[in-house]
């Protein structure tokens, strides 16, 4: 409440195969879109969301396409795709709580070079892109 959303983590069991995500619950009720980050730590996943949440609110939604360029401390641009509502199961905790997802956008992030996934990225660590990418 005091906030005006949480945040899920969700991470794969010792040995699973599955990527960690997390992802916000409550900013369907400000009528904005929940959001979801795939493939960062539980520390990153949170303070990246928790940022770009609190701009959203005082901003306005976000819309696939769309590029952060005051999120992230180096100076690297963030970017969001629409969720595809095939993955919409992965927010289970709004559908619990809502009945339904709404509306959700994730929040992409780019490689030590600023490429994203669908550019010529360069990064160890995976990241699943759930929709289409915007560029």
């Amino acid at each position: 409440k005091r906030h005006g959303w949480a945040l899920i983590g969700v991470f794969p069991a010792e040995g699973d195969t599955g990527q960690p995500f997390t992802y916000t619950v409550g900013l369907t009720e400000q009528f904005l879109p929940e959001l979801v980050v795939y493939g960062l730590d539980q520390q990153s996943a949170g303070a990246l969301l928790n940022t770009v949440a609190a701009n959203m609110v005082d901003k306005g939604e976000l819309k696939a396409g769309d590029r952060l360029a005051d999120v992230l401390t180096d100076g690297r641009t963030l970017a969001v795709v629409d969720l595809d509502p095939a993955d919409s199961a992965d927010l289970a905790m709004v559908h619990t709580i809502y009945g339904t997802l709404l509306s959700a956008r994730q929040v992409v992030w780019p490689d030590e070079n600023g490429k994203f996934p669908w550019e010529q990225w360069n990064c160890v660590h995976p990241q699943r892109i759930s929709g289409e990418p915007p560029f």
